[in-house]
């Protein structure tokens, strides 16, 4: 009996001492922690569960967005995590410290065994010496004169995939389907000197499907990695193929790009720049362009897949509040009368004519649906900083979030709605607007080095398929936006829309715009310059 007492009273010692311990970490977190006087849900406040959960979900990015505009442009998402919605904090966050150096970033997707590079680790966990050697190596593929010479491989599949999309006409397509297997079979070739053959077989490669995996995977498995030694928990809500996407990823990249080396041509392609100095102390080691490559098919094909997506949805269920019409008839005119046969579709036309209403529509489309919509995560350094105006403690993890500062009321008029004219210069009624906000593309030495080749393609692609088709949203993709989901990257349904290919001649194309009320489309009392992101 006296035994049987005694192990009771030591299991409520036990259950005593850990409620005690759990009560004053959480008084600690919530009224004496570093960060207590920053904003921010008490649960969160407390502990990193909530975020998990809303992250398990595919909806922390919108849940974000909410808690922003409760609380302001800074919130506690976390013990020791801030959030923000200002241009002064992506400054003060992703660009240079006086000493040159970077805000290191939160390397918990590489301690979750999610990428592993070998020697030297992927490119984006690099650390700044490192990271600006790689770069270095990189910059002759992206720049401006090398991505012109990419326009024959853009238009090459663009092509391809405008006569798959004939043979389509008249059904219901889906159109988030087409642009992978575009942006997957221009990527393709442009790294590996093949596609991935996705338009031809009218499918998606195996491969891409473990990219998809290996993204959402990662996510995944860094959230889990942040509750160690209790991770395992979270196992059986990550699904297995998940888990196994990387390292099938990773094995077939290898693969490819060994095919590739085998190819003596000089192509002009990314992996062409990067051989010249390969193995060499200030080049890239193989291992590093193994890893490379990955991160160059994952940034240079499914972002932008994703962007065309999301910019299709929005210029075909907004209302322009000009036309009465969506914006989509809007954009379709000006290409059209700009661009009188496919054959005037070239990077220098884009450039030299008055398509303006196209590069405001691809900014808003970036501001609404940025391929990368969550946290960057940095970390403070030693001797904390200064950030948007207020100190912050050294190792806490600081990030601009992406879709919340592209919506948050604070920076935008109609924050929510696809207006491609507040982009325009001297806009009348957008003055307000906080267009520094918006950085899809990020900021500082470690921003995007793809975002030429990303506007370059979004710009020729989204030119063919409005001068080839016109395009109405089909009925079952009316609600496309409320069923997207994000984890790591969006997990997007089908986009389903009617395509009728575009007939008749100039005067006809003139009867059209005039019985749609486009003939003068322009905004009120906006010059046709737009502003740059």
């Amino acid at each position: 009996m006296a035994s049987v007492l005694s192990r009771d009273l030591a299991i409520w010692v036990v259950i005593i001492a850990v409620a005690y311990i759990l009560f004053c970490i959480i008084i600690y977190r919530v009224y004496i922690h570093p960060l207590s006087k920053y904003p921010g849900p008490f649960l969160w406040k407390i502990s990193r569960l909530p975020q998990t959960y809303y992250l398990f979900r595919g909806t922390l990015p919108w849940k974000i967005h909410q808690l922003h505009e409760k609380y302001g442009p800074v919130v506690r998402l976390a013990p020791n995590e801030l959030s923000y919605t200002t241009v002064d904090a992506w400054h003060d966050i992703y660009t240079r410290l006086p000493d040159r150096s970077q805000l290191k970033k939160d390397l918990s997707f590489a301690a979750s065994g999610a990428s592993k590079a070998g020697e030297n680790g992927p490119m984006l966990e690099l650390d700044d010496e490192q990271h600006a050697r790689l770069r270095r190596n990189m910059s002759h593929a992206f720049s401006n004169a090398n991505l012109r010479e990419q326009e024959p491989i853009i238009m090459k599949y663009t092509n391809q995939s405008i006569d798959l999309l004939k043979s389509q006409a008249g059904e219901p397509v889906d159109l988030s389907e087409i642009f992978n297997f575009l942006t997957f079979d221009i990527a393709g070739d442009m790294v590996f000197g093949d596609s991935f053959n996705c338009l031809t077989s009218a499918t998606l490669h195996p491969w891409i499907n473990f990219i998809f995996a290996r993204i959402s995977g990662a996510a995944l498995i860094s959230a889990a990695a942040k509750f160690w030694p209790f991770s395992f928990l979270f196992t059986p809500f990550i699904d297995k193929k998940l888990l196994e996407g990387d390292l099938k990823h990773a094995t077939l990249s290898k693969e490819r790009l060994d095919a590739r080396l085998k190819i003596d041509e000089a192509r002009g392609d990314f992996t062409t720049h990067l051989l010249r100095k390969l193995n060499d102390p200030h080049g890239i080691s193989y291992l590093e362009l193994v890893e490379t490559s990955r991160m160059l098919i994952v940034g240079g094909a499914e972002t932008t897949a994703t962007l065309l997506t999301g910019l299709l949805y929005y210029l075909l269920s907004s209302q322009s509040p000009l036309t009465k019409k969506p914006y989509l008839f809007t954009l379709t005119a000006a290409i059209r009368k700009q661009l009188s046969s496919p054959s005037e579709i070239t990077l220098p036309s884009l450039e030299t004519k008055d398509l303006a209403y196209l590069s405001a529509s691809i900014n808003e489309g970036l501001r609404l649906f940025p391929p990368i919509p969550g946290n960057l995560r940095r970390i403070v350094p030693k001797g904390g900083k200064l950030i948007s105006g207020n100190w912050v403690p050294a190792g806490t993890l600081v990030a601009v979030n992406v879709l919340s500062a592209n919506t948050y009321s604070g920076n935008f008029l109609y924050p929510h709605e696809f207006r491609p004219e507040r982009w325009f210069k001297d806009a009348k009624g957008f003055e307000g607007d906080n267009l520094g906000a918006v950085k899809p593309f990020s900021l500082g030495p470690r921003n995007c080095i793809g975002k030429g080749l990303a506007i370059m393609e979004m710009k020729l692609i989204l030119t063919t398929l409005l001068w080839h088709f016109d395009i109405e949203l089909a009925e079952e993709s009316k609600d496309w936006m409320d069923r997207v989901r994000v984890i790591g990257f969006f997990v997007k349904p089908k986009l389903m829309v009617k395509l009728k290919e575009k007939e008749g001649s100039a005067e006809e194309f003139r009867q059209w715009e005039l019985a749609h009320g486009l003939d003068n489309a322009a905004p009120n009392g906006a010059k046709l310059e737009v502003e740059s992101l």
